[in-house]
C-alpha cells in the first residue's frame, strides 16, 4: 500500500529540513504512538533545503546505514555527476551546508549535521573533476566543524566559472602558482638564467614577472598547460616595458607540442605602455600547450619586459559529465558524524530561470532522518531513477531497520504513470543488511515501453528504541537485470541505474529513451499454428531534452531478428538517417540504423517487418532478441552534453525487453494506447448487391485480398461484389514515418463473407401480356422447384406478378394459365433477383 506519511518533495537539489523546523512550522501533526506523525505536503517555499543527502564518517559503522563511506563497507566517496551541455557560458556548483557541524549541536535538531558523540569529529573532502578527468581548483575542498566559512545552513559556491583556465597572477615570488580553475602541467622554466623566481634577469617581483637579459645567450621563460577538453582557448596578459630602447624586441610564442615547434603571436618593439593583450590560441589546444617569452634583441641588464595576470582560458564551460565527489571514507576521516548537505548546479541563475543542468547520483544514494526530541518523524524524498533496459530492474536498499516497525516506504511510478510498484516497510531491508526486490510488469509481449525517467517517492521514518527516539539512515540504488547479488562491489556499482535529482523548479528531469512495439500487418489474428503472420515492428527513439543527441556509423540503433520461428520481412523505413545494414528477407540478424543528429524535442522511428510462423498452438515466438541474448534492441549515441571523447557521455539505451507473439493469443489493435477500429466486424455482402461500409478511423488496406468488385478508398469499403466466397484481410491507419512520424498505428483483422442471393432476399417477377403488349390481369403463374414444390401467384390489373423468398441456386419451371390465353412454360436458374421474367400470349 502506498504510504501517505510524508510529503512528496520536488526540487532540483537534494535537501533536508529538520523535523524540529517542520514541527515548529506546523507541518507535522500528532500520530499514533510508535508510528510517524502524518505530514502535510511540502509548502511552495521549501526550495533548496528540504531533502539533504545524509552521508557519514568512515568510522560510523555499517549498522548506521552508510555503506559507501564506512570502513567496513566500500570505504570510498559518494559520487554525483552534473551534465553540462555545449556552449554553457557559466557553471555554478553549490553545496548547501557544506560544513560538518559548523553550526554546533543545534544542527541536529534543525535537521542538518549530527554529532553522535556530543562533539563533531568528522570531515568531508569535496572534489570536482571536469570531463577531461582533471580536478578543478574549487573555492573550498574541506568541510568540518570550522569550515568553510559561511557554509552553515547556506548555499556556498564550490565552483563559479565562466570557463576553464590556467593562470598565474604572480602574486608571490614563485614559479609554481596556480590561480586558474586548473593547474599548470609544470612550473615556469627559464633558459639561460639562474632558474630562480626571486633572483636573476628573469624573476617575479612586486607582483609581476620581470623579463630581462644580460646581453649574452638569448633568455626565455615558458610554461606548459594541458588544455584537453577546452572548447576554445584564449591567451591573455597585462604587459609593459621599462628602460628599453626603440629597437629592443620581445616576442611571445605558442606551441602545441611541448615546445617542439613555436608560433609567434606578437613581437613587441621598443617601449610598450601598460596594456593588455589577448590571442585566440584555440588551434594550439593540446595536452602540452606551451607559452613562452623570448628576448629577440637589445634587452640589457636595465631593460625589462613585465607580464602580469597571464591566463589561458576557454570562453565556455567544457561540455560533458562533471563529477562531484563527497568523500568521508577512512582516507579522509575516521569520525562517525552525519553530514547532511544539498547540491545544485546552474548557469548562475538558480530556480526557474537559466539553463537546466541535470544532476544524478551514480550509484548509491544516502537518505536519512535525525531523531526528534520526542516521538518519531518522517522525511520524504522525490528522486528520479533512469530506467533504460531489460524486462525488469532491481530496487536495492540497505539498513532501513524494518525490524523496528514501520521505518519507511518506496513508491515507484513509470515515465507516464502507467505502471506503479510500491514497497511498504515490510519489503525493505533490516538492520545492517541489503535487500533486493524485482520491479517488473511495465512491458508485455506487444509493447516494450515506459523506459526513461521514473519517479521514486521515498519515505524514511525514525523510530523508538525502548522509548528513546532513534534516527534512521539508509542507502539505496537501482540495478538492471544483469546486476550481481548484493552487496555492491563499488560506487558506482556495476550494472546500476542512475538516480537523477529534481530540476531547478522541482520538476522531472528530461532524458532520451528508447522503446519498441508492434502492429499486426497480415495473417490471422490471433495467430494460428502453421500460418505465417507479418508483424510491423516500431523502434521509437525519443529525445525530449533541449539539446541534440548524435549518432554515427559506430554509434547506432540496433535491432535483431532472432530466428526460432521469426525471420526478417524487409520493408525497413526510418524517420531520419539511414539503415546501414539489414538481413536478407527471410533471414535473421541485426538491423542497424544511424539516425544522425536527433533534434531537441524530436521523436524518430525505425520500422521493419518480421514474419513469424508458430509451429504449434500456444507456442510463443520472440520477434526481437531478448536482453539476455546480448542482441536485444539497443542504442548508443553521444548524449546531450555533446562530448564525443568522454566515455560517460556516450549513452547506451537497452537492450529492451523482447517483443513476441503466441499462437492463439490476439495481438492488440493499437501499438500506442487502446484505440480500435470500428466496426469490430463486417456485415456480410451479397454477390451482385451494392455494398458500403465506412471504417473509423480512416484506414487503408495492409494485406490480404478484397472481393472482386470492392475497393477500399477514403476509409470506406464499397462497390458491387462479383465473387462469392470468404475473404480475409488486414486494414489499418497509415504506418510509415512520413505520415506517422511517431510510428503509432491501429490495425484490424477482418473476414468478409460474400454470399449468393438467399431465399430470404431473392425475388422472381415479371409481366404477363397479350401479343400487342396489354397486361393480362388474373392469370395464374405457377413456380415449380426441382423437388416438386409448387408456388402460385396471380397477376395484378396491369399483368405483373412476383414471387418472394425464392431459394437461390435452384432451377425452376414457370408456367402461366389463363381461361382465354395460352403460354409457353419457361425453365430458369435463380442466382439473384429477377424482375424481367415476361410471358407473351400465343
Amino acid at each position: 500500500m502506498k504510504k501517505q506519511t510524508a510529503p512528496t518533495f520536488r526540487s532540483f537539489y537534494l535537501s533536508l529540513l529538520s523535523a524540529g523546523f517542520l514541527a515548529a512550522a506546523g507541518f507535522f501533526s500528532s500520530g499514533p504512538a510508535g508510528f510517524p506523525a502524518a505530514a502535510a505536503p511540502a509548502p511552495p517555499a521549501s526550495t533548496g533545503t528540504t531533502q539533504l543527502i545524509t552521508i557519514q564518517g568512515g568510522g560510523a559503522g555499517l549498522s548506521n546505514g552508510d555503506y559507501v563511506s564506512d570502513l567496513s563497507g566500500l570505504d570510498t566517496a559518494h559520487r554525483y555527476f552534473i551534465e553540462v551541455p555545449p556552449g554553457l557560458g557559466r557553471l555554478t556548483v553549490e553545496i548547501f551546508d557544506a560544513d560538518v557541524g559548523l553550526g554546533g549541536t543545534g544542527e541536529a535538531s534543525a535537521g542538518r549535521d549530527r554529532a553522535r558523540n556530543s562533539t563533531f569529529n568528522s570531515s568531508v573532502r569535496y572534489t570536482l573533476v571536469n570531463p577531461s578527468g582533471r580536478s578543478e581548483n574549487t573555492t573550498f575542498t574541506t568541510g568540518d566543524a570550522t569550515a568553510p566559512a559561511g557554509a552553515d545552513n547556506a548555499w556556498l559556491a564550490l565552483l563559479d566559472s565562466t570557463g576553464d583556465s590556467v593562470q598565474d597572477n604572480f602574486s608571490v615570488a614563485a614559479y609554481n602558482a596556480n590561480d586558474g580553475t586548473l593547474d599548470w602541467n609544470a612550473d615556469w622554466l627559464e633558459t639561460n638564467d639562474d632558474g630562480s623566481a626571486a633572483t636573476g634577469n628573469i624573476r617575479v617581483t612586486a607582483g609581476e614577472l620581470q623579463i630581462g637579459d644580460d646581453g649574452g645567450a638569448v633568455s626565455t621563460i615558458e610554461r606548459e598547460a594541458d588544455l584537453t577538453g577546452f572548447p576554445d582557448a584564449f591567451l591573455s596578459f597585462n604587459c609593459r616595458t621599462a628602460g628599453v630602447e626603440p629597437g629592443d624586441q620581445m616576442r611571445v610564442q605558442i606551441s602545441a607540442n611541448g615546445g617542439g615547434a613555436w608560433t609567434t603571436l606578437e613581437t613587441f618593439t621598443g617601449t610598450v605602455a601598460a596594456t593588455t593583450r589577448s590571442y585566440d590560441v584555440s588551434s594550439f589546444i593540446s595536452t602540452n600547450t606551451r607559452v613562452r617569452f623570448v628576448e629577440v634583441t637589445g634587452y640589457g641588464t636595465s631593460d625589462f619586459f613585465f607580464v602580469d595576470n597571464l591566463r589561458i582560458k576557454s570562453s565556455t564551460i567544457p561540455p560533458g559529465h562533471w563529477q562531484l565527489s563527497a568523500d568521508m571514507s577512512s582516507a579522509v576521516t575516521t569520525g562517525d558524524d552525519i553530514n547532511a548537505f544539498g547540491l545544485r548546479a546552474h548557469d548562475g541563475t538558480s530556480g526557474a530561470g537559466g539553463t537546466e543542468l541535470n544532476v544524478y547520483a551514480d550509484s548509491v544514494y544516502s537518505i536519512g532522518v535525525n531523531p526528534p526530541v520526542t516521538g518519531t518523524v518522517s522525511r520524504g524524498y522525490t528522486l528520479y531513477p533512469y530506467i533504460t533496459s531489460g524486462c525488469s530492474c532491481g530496487k536495492n536498499d540497505f539498513d532501513f531497520d524494518v525490524n523496528n516497525g514501520n521505518t519507511g516506504s518506496l513508491d515507484l511510478s513509470s515515465r507516464t504513470g502507467g505502471f506503479t510498484q510500491s514497497f511498504d516497510s515490510t519489503l525493505l531491508s533490516g538492520d545492517n543488511s541489503w535487500r533486493r526486490d524485482a520491479v517488473s510488469g511495465w512491458t508485455n509481449d506487444n509493447k516494450a515501453r515506459e523506459y526513461g525517467i521514473w519517479t521514486l517517492d521515498a519515505v524514511i521514518n525514525s523510530y523508538l528504541t525502548l522509548g528513546t527516539p532513534n534516527g534512521n539512515y539508509a542507502s539505496l540504488y537501482f540495478s538492471n537485470y544483469q546486476a550481481a547479488a548484493n552487496p555492491p562491489a563499488g560506487n558506482p556499482a556495476a550494472n546500476a541505474l542512475r538516480i537523477y535529482l529534481p530540476t531547478d523548479t522541482g520538476g522531472v528531469p528530461l532524458k532520451p529513451y528508447l522503446e519498441q512495439d508492434m502492429v499486426h500487418f497480415s495473417g490471422p489474428n490471433p495467430p494460428v499454428a502453421g500460418q505465417t503472420v507479418r508483424e510491423r515492428v516500431v523502434v521509437r527513439l525519443v529525445n525530449p531534452t533541449p539539446h541534440v543527441i548524435t549518432f554515427s556509423a559506430g554509434k547506432t540503433v540496433t535491432a535483431n531478428v532472432p530466428g526460432g520461428g521469426a525471420v526478417y520481412g524487409g520493408n525497413a523505413q526510418v524517420g531520419q538517417g539511414s539503415v546501414i545494414s539489414q538481413p536478407t528477407v527471410g533471414g535473421t540478424g541485426n538491423i542497424s540504423w544511424n539516425p544522425g543528429t536527433v533534434a531537441a524535442g524530436a521523436t524518430t522511428v525505425l520500422i521493419y517487418d518480421v514474419l513469424a510462423t508458430p509451429a504449434a498452438a500456444g507456442q510463443r515466438v520472440p520477434l526481437t532478441a531478448t536482453p539476455a541474448s546480448g542482441s536485444g534492441t539497443r542504442a548508443a549515441f553521444v548524449d546531450e552534453t555533446g562530448n564525443p571523447t568522454q566515455t560517460r557521455a556516450t549513452a547506451t539505451l537497452g537492450p529492451l525487453c523482447e517483443l513476441a507473439l503466441t499462437a492463439g493469443t490476439a495481438i492488440p489493435s493499437s501499438n500506442c494506447g487502446t484505440a480500435v477500429i470500428s466496426p469490430a466486424s463486417l456485415p456480410a455482402a451479397v454477390n451482385g448487391v451494392a455494398y458500403s461500409q465506412a471504417f473509423s478511423p480512416s484506414v487503408q488496406l495492409y494485406s490480404g485480398t478484397l472481393p472482386n468488385g470492392l475497393t477500399l478508398a477514403g476509409g470506406t469499403l464499397s462497390g458491387i461484389p462479383t465473387q462469392p466466397g470468404v475473404f480475409s484481410f488486414v486494414v489499418g491507419t497509415p504506418l510509415n514515418p512520413g505520415i506517422s512520424p511517431t510510428g503509432c498505428a491501429t490495425s484490424g483483422y477482418y473476414t468478409l463473407t460474400v454470399s449468393s442471393p438467399t431465399a430470404a432476399n431473392a425475388a422472381v417477377g415479371g409481366r404477363v401480356a397479350t401479343a400487342d403488349g396489354r397486361g393480362i390481369p388474373g392469370a395464374v403463374v405457377e413456380l415449380t422447384g426441382a423437388n416438386g414444390e409448387r408456388r402460385l401467384a396471380r397477376t395484378n390489373s396491369f399483368g405483373y406478378f412476383r414471387f418472394y423468398g425464392v431459394a437461390a441456386g435452384e432451377t425452376y419451371v414457370v408456367a402461366v394459365r389463363h381461361k382465354t390465353y395460352a403460354f409457353d412454360p419457361r425453365v430458369l436458374t435463380v442466382d439473384d433477383n429477377i424482375s424481367d421474367l415476361d410471358f407473351e400470349a400465343r
